[in-house]
């Protein structure tokens, strides 16, 4: 290594104790007290809501059609990687003739 690279890395690592110690004492308990605060706060005061409620529910009842995609992705990616795909072929041949008796449903007239 040249010397020129040698001392813009040396110059580049030092810092001075003065850039390390140049916060206030105050510092580190108010974030600890603030961390502390938010903790209790969220995990045991705050009473649940409906936003609490709607993120609880299973991602695919949110966006109903999102499964299969993500399913067909992980078939191709399994099958890359020469894994077992039997368990995913199955799920996505259920979520088909779900959709597929559901898509009949919709399309039924109606008297």
């Amino acid at each position: 290594m040249s010397s020129d690279i040698r001392q813009v890395m040396l110059i580049s690592n030092t810092r001075s104790d003065e850039e390390v110690l140049d916060t206030p004492w105050y510092e580190r308990p108010i974030l600890v007290l603030t961390s502390a605060v938010f903790f209790v706060y969220f995990a045991y005061i705050r009473e649940p809501n409906d936003m609490d409620a709607k993120m609880g529910r299973d991602l695919f009842e949110v966006m109903p059609g999102l499964e299969i995609p993500l399913i067909e992705s992980a078939i191709t990616e399994a099958q890359r990687m020469g894994s077992d795909t039997r368990q995913l072929r199955q799920r996505l041949n259920e979520l088909k003739a779900l959709k597929a008796r559901v898509d009949q449903l919709d399309h039924k007239p109606h008297n």
